[in-house]
């Protein structure tokens, strides 16, 4: 995933029965980074914005109850784009800061 750049996801809930889904997120740095979660046939669908490079933890529970595995890590990369036109040579460079 990319800073700066939406991440959705859905959280499949219908063989756990009634209830709701609730996802913090925590950036790098310790952040709550602001996700909305809206409920789907079948569960939920969230999605959020990392303003940080790094890993972050997604903690997501159902029916007030953690979700096994949970908290998630995922890591969100700074993406630069370098284009160099000099006889058609194009590089792209993919750097994930920390």
């Amino acid at each position: 995933m990319s800073v700066g750049k939406e991440v959705p996801f859905e959280i499949m809930t219908a063989a756990a029965g009634p209830g709701q889904s609730s996802v913090n997120i925590t950036s790098p740095t310790g952040r709550q980074v602001p996700c909305s979660v809206s409920p789907v046939p079948g569960g939920s669908a969230a999605k959020f914005v990392p303003t940080e490079a790094g890993p972050h933890n997604v903690q997501v529970t159902f029916a007030d109850q953690v979700v096994p595995g949970s908290p998630f890590t995922t890591v969100a990369t700074q993406v630069l784009h370098v284009t160099a036109t000099n006889r058609s040579f194009v590089r792209s460079i993919r750097q994930s800061v920390s």
